[in-house]
């Protein structure tokens, strides 16, 4: 019997966690390593049997995805964040798991530039890893954090290239502007009070030059990129993604007025 995952995505910040349900054969085998990977101190060996094994390595990154929305399965991976994306941005080679793994990037850190803390953060109900992420971002200056999305971000942008049949030229278009505008935005988080000079124009340098990459598949974006930096940037970013955004409806409309009329 085939394995499936049933979609499992991060909630806006005012719902609860939802359970995630992995069915099939490879269930016990997938947990097995899962948790090697995040819980147990032998995760090189886990990650060696992970990268041989093409249908376990599917399996376990769907179970990596679909953590970012389980109660259970976060709680494995809360205190590896960082890790969790990296694995996401790296080893997600289906079109199905690179669209997902976008989506729970995105929708987990929510909108950039972030909004000061509230009372409401420490909430019982809300205190989910899309706020404690937003913390970490803010409040503790996480430069690698940051960094690890960006290249994530980067390498799933990239990846979409090889999918060019699934996915309209407009739509990539909107993928890009969105990741460029997101990765453009942490630029402009507070910098960490507790690293080096060194060390914060490393990460910084990263950032930009994850800019740089997906920008170069761009020309627009990389005009925008030459001739605009911070919160200018973000802005022109923003009205761009709002053009494409009714662009791609107003082509949806129409599709669906000439269907009608068929």
């Amino acid at each position: 019997m085939p394995y499936y995952v049933r979609p499992c995505l991060p909630p806006p910040e005012n719902i609860k966690f939802s359970g995630c349900v992995i069915f099939g054969l490879d269930t016990e085998k997938t947990n097995e390593i899962f948790n090697k990977i995040f819980m147990e101190n032998y995760s090189e060996q886990a990650l060696k049997e992970f990268k041989s094994n093409p249908r376990l390595r599917v399996n376990v990154m769907k179970t990596i995805i679909a953590s970012f929305n389980c109660q259970i399965h976060h709680e494995i991976i809360k205190e590896k964040i960082g890790f969790a994306i990296w694995m996401i941005g790296e080893y997600s080679l289906s079109f199905s798991d690179i669209e997902n793994g976008l989506s729970v990037i995105k929708r987990s850190i929510g909108e950039l530039p972030l909004p000061n803390s509230s009372k409401d953060d420490h909430d019982v109900q809300t205190c989910h890893w899309f706020e404690e992420c937003r913390r970490r971002l803010l409040i503790d200056g996480d430069a690698k954090l940051r960094t690890q999305i960006a290249i994530a971000l980067t390498k799933l942008i990239d990846k979409q290239k090889v999918f060019i049949h699934d996915i309209s030229a407009g739509k990539l278009r909107q993928e890009r502007a969105e990741a460029v505008r997101l990765i453009a935005s942490l630029q402009l988080l507070p910098k960490p009070i507790n690293l080096g000079r060194a060390t914060i124009a490393f990460y910084s340098g990263e950032i930009r030059r994850c800019m740089r990459s997906i920008c170069h598949q761009d020309i627009e974006l990389k005009q925008l990129c030459v001739n605009a930096s911070g919160e200018n940037l973000v802005s022109l970013l923003s009205k761009k993604l709002q053009e494409q955004r009714d662009t791609c409806d107003q082509a949806l409309y129409q599709l669906v007025s000439t269907l009608n009329h068929l």
